[in-house]
């Protein structure tokens, strides 16, 4: 954890539903900035954490969709390997509340 108490986490989130897609990406860019498809990095405190989890459960189906919150520690981070134009979320970069 962080001097700001905060964690980065990917969210990975496969849905089937197009409509209930848009409403998870929706969220997601209230937590934290897209990584690839499918894919938000969110630097989040305990508390925005459960907030995000509780409104992702809102709009999901949780019969049919899924998603994975991963915490990434520093050394996880530092080991990430990253290919193609697309430039890596720090955990110092500011995100959207």
């Amino acid at each position: 954890m962080s001097d700001s108490g905060k964690v980065l986490y990917w969210v990975a989130y496969d849905i089937r539903c197009p409509k209930r897609w848009r409403q998870v990406f929706e969220t997601l860019k209230g937590f934290g900035s897209p990584v690839q498809f499918s894919i938000f990095a969110c630097s989040l405190t305990s508390t925005q954490l459960a907030r995000l989890v509780d409104a992702l459960k809102q709009v999901m189906n949780l019969k049919e969709d899924r998603a994975a919150v991963i915490p990434l520690c520093r050394n996880c981070r530092d080991g990430v390997l990253c290919l193609g134009t697309q430039q890596w979320v720090t955990h110092e970069q500011p995100f959207i509340f």
